[in-house]
């Protein structure tokens, strides 16, 4: 079945009437203070740019002698988390590893009993042997406070800090 042209058109027809319905009504000037009745273009293309940057004028950054991922490790870089646990203490003290969201997490843990060590947040387990070191790698993308914690014991192991 073939349709009639006139629907065609009067849709088109319509459409151009809301276009120029939308327009702002009575005399005004365009950004760049233009008569009013000078020839403006069609709402379909684009407005020429009035506003072309220049090759001469001056940075207004200062030049850095390090590059800027030189600064901040790149979300890229693996951050490693090694635990060990003795005689029911964490060896050292319970660190907090700061990590940016995008970041590659490396958990490893030692423990001198049988047990497991959990990840908050990441839903993360390692399953431990007693003097055998275990480890997980996981991509840091949920933002917060996580405690990785001792799942026999819950003996707070450490702390990752996503920001």
């Amino acid at each position: 079945m073939r349709l009639p042209r006139k629907p065609a058109l009067a849709v088109l027809a319509v459409g151009l009437l809301l276009t120029a319905c939308s327009a702002p009504s009575g005399p005004s000037t365009d950004a760049e203070g233009s008569d009013p009745g000078q020839a403006t273009s069609s709402p379909s293309a684009p407005a020429p740019s009035s506003t072309a940057p220049s090759s001469t004028a001056p940075s207004s950054a200062p030049p850095s002698s390090t590059p800027p991922s030189a600064a901040a490790p790149a979300p890229t870089d693996a951050v490693e988390v090694a635990i060990t646990v003795r005689d029911g203490r964490v060896q050292g003290s319970v660190q907090t590893a700061k990590v940016r969201a995008g970041q590659t997490v490396k958990v490893s843990a030692t423990l001198d009993t049988a047990d497991s060590i959990h990840v908050h947040g990441y839903d993360k387990t390692i399953e431990l042997t007693p003097n055998q070191t275990g480890s997980t790698t996981f991509v840091a993308d949920v933002k917060g406070v996580f405690d990785i914690e001792t799942h026999e014991s819950e003996l707070l192991v450490a702390r990752l800090n996503v920001s």
